[in-house]
């Protein structure tokens, strides 16, 4: 096996697992508008602006009282009208970003000081050749 096939493999894997795990502890909802793309679970919500490419989590603690991150900018090459956002985690801490017209995926997790970590972006294109 090439490096290449190894880490398509591990890739496949480890997406596998966290979809099967984490999409069905409890399922998150998604919805899609012309200015936002919102995906939440629990009491998180995750909230993509179309207009500015910003990137933030919410999160509901007391009835007049929400906890939010800092915002971080969507890459450039996701065509955001063709993305969809899926909240997982058991408290909905993470959310996949995906392309749909460009074959882009990629991974952010929010941390405890409010920042968001983005994990490596995959173009499933090129993975595929």
């Amino acid at each position: 096996m090439t490096r290449k096939m190894v880490f398509t493999l591990c890739f496949f894997i480890f997406v596998t697992t966290i979809s099967c795990g984490l999409f069905f502890i409890e399922p998150a909802s998604a919805q899609s508008s012309e200015n936002y793309i919102i995906s939440a679970k629990s009491n998180n919500a995750w909230i993509l602006d179309k207009k500015s490419r910003k990137l933030m989590f919410i999160q509901y603690k007391e009835k007049d009282e929400i906890w939010k991150s800092e915002q971080v900018t969507v890459p450039f090459n996701f065509n955001l009208d063709h993305c969809f956002m899926e909240t997982v985690g058991s408290t909905g801490n993470y959310v996949f970003v995906c392309d749909q017209s460009s074959g882009l995926i990629t991974f952010y997790q929010v941390n405890k000081d409010r920042s968001i970590l983005q994990y490596v972006t995959v173009d499933l294109q090129a993975e595929f050749k």
